[in-house]
């Protein structure tokens, strides 16, 4: 076969190679050639690799058990055809148990050969997507149970801001919880690694509030400046602006900041004319004050959901180990 320029890079294998093409391009053709020359030594390693030296992984079973074929196929054609770099009878005999298999075949190989290495139950099962749904949802029902009887800060907190459950009119507590424990589990961020990640924003939120708060402050007489000039229309909401300023208190204990900020975006409106960068620069400075007041404000409600998902996870995984399971 004729293979590409793109494809004999590929062949080469001398660096690690990332392919995106579209359906019918010939990835599976390229990568089951690719596979040959490992076992033969064609490629930029030089020397053969035996079939436990390398590993296949596709999404699918479907495309592991076609790919396993198509080189089972591959491997039968050079021992016919007489190509004595490498005994293609003795890798045709040993690639039942080549390791082309989805991820979570490999994986589960892995952990089924190192069992006491990876601290888990050598006989495990595997539960299908089903399965792990009903266990996790149980672990959710439990965390909340024990959270509401106990009446913790954190479920009022939460209850505050959420309903228990969105029954269909979008997401409550429940969702929210099992989706944050989907997006953790797949990210691999432990509970602690998140929490210094949400301290380090909850700091860069409150910098950037006060930064542009001072920000704020210095544009002010920019402000009066362009109102002691010809009154334009501009004017008559601008004005307001400077004495809003002095009278309300721009922090991050008001409660009532957003409403404020609100009226001062109000206050910016209109056609400023040359003016327009001034204007431009106080619509910035206000959203940004408006966005780091939210950020700084829900951090409560982050911490509160981190602690139920911590006690999620636990009260999974204690179900997983009570029916000696793993999910995928």
């Amino acid at each position: 076969m004729k293979w590409s320029e793109a494809k004999k890079k590929v062949f080469k294998f001398d660096r690690n190679t990332v392919v995106s093409a579209g359906a019918g391009s010939g990835k599976t053709a390229a990568l089951v050639e690719l596979y040959l020359r490992l076992l033969s030594g064609e490629t930029a390693l030089e020397q053969p690799l035996a079939v436990d030296e390398i590993v296949a992984i596709t999404f699918t079973e479907k495309a592991a058990a076609e790919m396993k074929e198509r080189v089972r196929h591959g491997v039968r054609k050079r021992a016919e055809q007489g190509d004595s770099k490498v005994d293609w009878e003795k890798i045709l005999r040993n690639l039942s148990s080549a390791n082309i298999s989805t991820f979570h075949s490999f994986c589960s190989k892995i952990l089924r050969e190192n069992p006491v290495e990876a601290g888990i139950d050598p006989s495990f099962t595997i539960l299908d997507d089903l399965s792990s749904k009903t266990e996790l949802a149980a672990a959710v029902d439990q965390v909340l149970e024990s959270e509401l009887k106990t009446q913790s800060e954190e479920i009022r907190l939460l209850l505050d801001q959420f309903p228990l459950s969105g029954r269909g009119r979008g997401k409550g507590l429940r969702e929210h919880l099992v989706d944050l424990h989907r997006v953790r589990s797949g990210s691999g961020n432990d509970i602690s690694d998140i929490i210094l990640q949400v301290e380090q924003w909850k700091s860069a939120a409150e910098r950037q509030f006060a930064g542009n708060t001072e920000l704020l402050g210095s544009l002010i007489p920019e402000v009066q400046r362009i109102l002691q000039g010809k009154e334009l229309l501009f004017h008559r909401k601008l004005r307001i602006l400077p004495e809003m300023c002095k009278k309300n208190e721009i922090s991050l204990q008001n409660m009532g900041m957003p409403a404020i900020l609100c009226s001062m975006q109000s206050c910016i409106a209109g056609n400023w004319g040359k003016e327009k960068p001034l204007r431009d620069r106080l619509s910035e400075c206000l959203t940004a004050i408006d966005h780091a007041f939210f950020q700084v404000r829900s951090s409560p409600v982050i911490y509160a959901l981190l602690s139920l998902l911590e006690k999620l996870d636990l009260a999974y995984m204690k179900c997983k180990e009570g029916q000696g399971a793993l999910d995928f």
